[in-house]
């Protein structure tokens, strides 16, 4: 497959659009977003498989969507968890009076 293939390619997606996408899926869900540079810094290290192509890492759409279902499902899990310490916190700590 030659250069000017798969620049033309829509399946492949930059760092950005997936960060754009990713954010799309976050809020709906009522999860904070997350900056596009996060996920740059996951492509470079290899967390979300890229290609490289006229020295951009770019990703595929299949890989992204995979990817982008993976992380909302471990932010929720993540976010029930912070929920239950701070909902054990109180029932553990019930001050009825204030510290003095």
């Amino acid at each position: 497959m030659s250069d000017t293939q798969v620049t033309t390619n829509t399946n492949l997606w930059t760092g950005y659009k997936v960060a754009k996408v990713t954010n799309q899926e976050l809020t709906k869900v009522g999860l904070k977003d997350i900056p596009a540079q996060m996920v740059y810094q996951y492509i470079a290290k290899g967390y979300i498989e890229s290609q490289s192509v006229n020295g951009q890492n770019l990703v595929k759409d299949t890989v992204a969507a995979k990817w982008i279902a993976r992380y909302i499902e471990r932010r929720k899990e993540s976010s029930v968890r912070e929920v239950g310490v701070v909902l054990d916190m109180k029932a553990a700590f019930p001050f009825s009076a204030p510290l003095k």
